[in-house]
């Protein structure tokens, strides 16, 4: 009798937690290990949605308790500020 939760569970926590965390590899491999032990495409996609929702739900949070201590403590936010126009910051063609 196994104690331990099953390989394809595992693989799909390890999947959904990397994109949740933005971990730059590693997704490939869990993918076609995933496929290789019969997970249907659709389970996979449904833990990589699910995986992307936390995320972004997380970066949203973030973003918005960032901007109200700004706006409490300097009286503005991250969005009323203008940017250059060129380099990596400012969204210049160089940087894509």
């Amino acid at each position: 009798m196994s104690t331990g939760l099953h390989d394809s569970i595992l693989d799909l926590i390890a999947l959904a937690a990397r994109v949740a965390s933005n971990h730059p590899g590693g997704d490939v491999c869990l993918m076609e290990r995933l496929a290789a032990q019969g997970v249907p495409a659709e389970h996979i996609a449904q833990a990589i949605k699910l995986a992307r929702n936390v995320r972004d739900e997380a970066h949203q949070l973030f973003d918005e308790r960032v901007d109200a201590r700004m706006l409490e403590k300097l009286g503005t936010t991250p969005a009323a500020a203008t940017l250059p126009g060129r380099g990596c910051c400012g969204a210049s063609a160089c940087c894509n």
